[in-house]
């Protein structure tokens, strides 16, 4: 870590650096949400091991299983209506497949809410140091 005032840079210690970890993967990102990303991915690719990452969760397999789902049967997709307000929906992944767009956004929460944690753990440690 950099302290711009002592013109320093300073290792943390093992145990802030593990209270601070989460572990994330791309469908953090609020790019996941968009239909043109997902309909892509589907497209073209073949098999769907690529999101094996997500934590070795159910919910990642679900979400690959749902992939699965949309490259053999398209006729499958479940698109959502429009809402009330949104100017954006055709552009969301629920217009695309409502129930895929349900499972990522549970991992997106679920990874946001392990950030959280992982910055509540730290903060605590910092907190009974000072």
């Amino acid at each position: 870590m950099y302290d711009p005032a002592a013109r320093a840079s300073y290792q943390l210690p093992e145990e802030a650096l593990m209270a601070g970890r989460a572990f994330i993967s791309g469908i953090v990102h609020e790019s996941s949400s968009w239909k043109d990303l997902w309909q892509w991915f589907i497209e073209r690719n073949e098999r769907f091991d690529v999101l094996d990452r997500i934590d070795g969760l159910e919910v990642g397999q679900r979400i690959l299983d749902r992939c699965r789902v949309l490259k053999e049967y398209p006729s499958r997709a479940e698109p959502r209506s429009p809402q009330d307000g949104d100017a954006f929906h055709e552009s969301k992944l629920a217009a695309f497949d409502f129930p895929l767009h349900q499972l990522v956004e549970a991992e997106r929460q679920r990874q946001i809410e392990g950030m959280v944690a992982a910055a509540a753990r730290l903060i605590r440690l910092v907190g009974s140091r000072a």
